[in-house]
């Protein structure tokens, strides 16, 4: 009985070294951690000055900026030709209106890429005049047929 006794408390012992040991080993961690999110506190302090600095720099932007891309294309040759970021031009044809002298720009803009585009704008400038191509969705491997855009030669 009393060998038994001995194992009890030998085995207590042990539980106990090991809790022990295990807080030990909570607490190194938690200062490392500290130690860590400190030394990130600081990173970011530094980018901050000048993260304010590029914000006045650049000027307030809209919520919906997120990339301006300027390609130019040739409406008189046929074939597909890249507009910029994943997407491409083709079937595109322009017609000179005699009577009121404005341009019909007919065609399909095709998204190559494999992301789903929500509420692309493109911008057609012919000469001086300018059209918006609104397209509310453009998903992928998809031809997007141009609403007739006519504007007036200037």
């Amino acid at each position: 009985m009393k060998v038994l006794k001995q194992f009890f408390w030998f085995l207590m012992f042990l539980v106990m070294l090991a809790a022990a040991a295990a807080g030990g080993y909570a607490v190194y961690l938690e200062r490392q951690d500290r130690e860590e999110i400190d030394k990130l506190r600081k990173e970011v302090a530094s980018f901050d000055p000048r993260f304010e600095k590029f914000k006045t720099a650049v000027g307030d932007l809209s919520k919906g900026f997120t990339a301006l891309v300027l390609d130019e294309v040739d409406l008189t040759r046929s074939g597909w030709q890249p507009i910029g970021k994943g997407f491409y031009l083709i079937d595109v044809a322009v017609n000179p209106q005699e009577k009121d002298k404005s341009l019909k720009v007919r065609g399909k803009i095709i998204n190559v890429t494999s992301v789903i585009h929500e509420s692309v704008v493109f911008k057609l400038g012919v000469d001086k005049s300018t059209a918006l191509i609104n397209i509310q969705r453009a998903a992928p491997g998809v031809a997007t047929v141009l609403p007739g855009i006519d504007r007036a030669r200037e």
